[in-house]
């Protein structure tokens, strides 16, 4: 373990700062639309990046905003055709219905 104030110490402290908060599966499905279950099999299957931390998953506000910006549709700066949400497999569909992405 790095002693306090070390340049380790510091190096890790800046690199959870750039992170942003940690969320919760429920916390992410509530900012995209989909299910709590959803946000999980994502993560589970290398669709969505996040952390398993003490066997809790967690999901860092930077990573969420690029995972969102490469879905964005139409893309921006011309770089390939983007990747659409309502393309990823729904595994528990709100109101009984798959959820469909607002453009």
């Amino acid at each position: 373990m790095a002693a306090a104030g070390s340049r380790e110490e510091t190096s890790a402290i800046e690199s959870t700062r750039r992170l942003g908060r940690l969320l919760r599966a429920r916390e992410v499905a509530e900012l995209v639309g989909f299910r709590p279950g959803t946000i999980l099999d994502w993560f589970e299957s290398g669709k969505l990046p996040g952390y398993r931390i003490s066997g809790r998953v967690r999901f860092a506000e930077a990573d969420l905003r690029g995972w969102i910006e490469e879905h964005r549709f139409p893309p921006t700066g011309g770089k390939g055709r983007g990747r659409d949400l309502a393309a990823l497999p729904v595994s528990e569909p709100l109101g009984g219905r798959r959820q469909e992405v607002e453009r």
